[in-house]
Formats: structure tokens, C-alpha cells, sequence
């Protein structure tokens, strides 16, 4: 019981994204707006909003971004700082966006997200740099896994079958930072932190 009361949770995001695409489903720009429900104290998870930023403009090329993000306490638990810190939730709202805007265009989901994806050495709407950047094969290879654009298999009522894909990431801050120590002990071993 004192777990769920007095730990902290993930707690809510609220979501307003508005996007201007071309006709044939290319991201011109986003405009999003993010309200974080930080619960009742300004712990860790207040910065959620900071950091989910990094996730709005997605994978995606966008020439322009507009972002208002809040952080609101409630009368709820305190947020905290759990896996991915604002990555899912932001994910989530992007991804379902990307969705509706594939259903709006007439395009196929996954080439949508193919068109509009950053390439090598681009930099995002934040101006992060991409690097390593192996999204084209990750979604290409995952959507042909799953036999994208064929009929799953229907079990029947009350079982349903369908087929999704997202695309996620979760970029760090730039600059990053790294430090390393050794350490020489009294037995003339070596301890090396990273």
C-alpha cells in the first residue's frame, strides 16, 4: 500500500499536436503542445517535459518546430524519473499522429514514416545531429517481418488480429559528457570507473 502512495510514478502526459503536411504526406512542420502532470512535489520527474522535447519532432525531417511544454503539479503521486523519462509517452503521441496522418493522406503507414525520415548526418528540428542512424532497415526489416500490407489471420469473435508499427528513438542532450577515474590501490592494482 505505501508503495503506491508514497513512491514515485509515471503519470500523465496530455498531447496537442498539430501538423502541415503536403498533399502526398510530407512533414512540413509540427506544432505540440505538452502538459506533464507532475504530481504534487517538483522531484525528478518535473524535468519530464525537458526532456521529452528531444522526442517531439520524432525521426522525422521537419523545417520547422514549435513546442510549448508545461509541467503542472496535481493532486497526485510525484512524478518520477522511470525508463525513458518522457520518451514512451512522447513516442506514443508522435507515432499515433504519424498514423492518422498515413489514414488522412491515403499513404501507407510505413512509407510515410520511410519518406519522412532523417538520413545520415542530417540534424533534427532541435538540431541534434544524426548519426549511426539505422532507422530506413530497422522499419523496412520489421515491416516486412510482420507481413505489413497483408491481412492478418482472423481467429474470430471475440479475437481480433491486426497490425501496427512504430518507430521509436531517444536522443541524449548535446553536449554529452563522459568521465573516467582510476584509481591505484594500496596492492599496486588498478580500479578504472567509468
Amino acid at each position: 500500500e505505501e508503495e503506491f502512495s508514497s513512491t514515485s510514478a509515471r503519470t500523465p502526459f496530455i498531447f496537442d499536436l498539430k501538423d502541415a503536411v503536403s498533399k502526398d504526406g510530407l512533414l512540413l512542420g509540427r506544432k505540440i503542445t505538452s502538459i506533464f502532470w507532475g504530481g504534487a512535489y517538483s522531484g525528478e520527474g518535473i524535468l519530464k517535459p525537458i526532456f521529452s522535447t528531444h522526442l517531439y519532432p520524432g525521426s522525422y525531417r521537419l523545417s520547422a518546430l514549435w513546442v510549448d511544454s508545461y509541467g503542472v503539479y496535481t493532486n497526485r503521486i510525484p512524478a518520477g524519473a522511470l525508463r525513458g523519462y518522457g520518451c514512451a509517452e512522447s513516442a506514443w503521441a508522435i507515432e499515433t499522429q504519424m498514423d492518422i496522418i498515413a489514414k488522412k493522406c491515403g499513404v501507407d503507414a510505413v512509407e510515410l514514416r520511410l519518406d519522412n525520415l532523417l538520413s545520415e548526418g542530417e540534424r533534427t528540428a532541435i538540431t541534434m545531429p544524426v548519426h549511426a542512424f539505422s532507422a530506413h532497415e530497422c522499419l523496412t526489416r520489421c515491416a516486412e517481418a510482420i507481413g505489413w500490407g497483408t491481412k492478418s489471420e482472423q481467429p474470430g469473435h471475440p479475437w481480433y488480429r491486426g497490425k501496427g508499427i512504430a518507430l521509436g528513438n531517444k536522443y541524449s542532450f548535446a553536449p554529452t559528457a563522459a568521465s573516467a577515474e582510476v584509481k591505484v590501490l594500496e596492492d599496486a592494482t588498478y580500479e578504472l570507473r567509468t
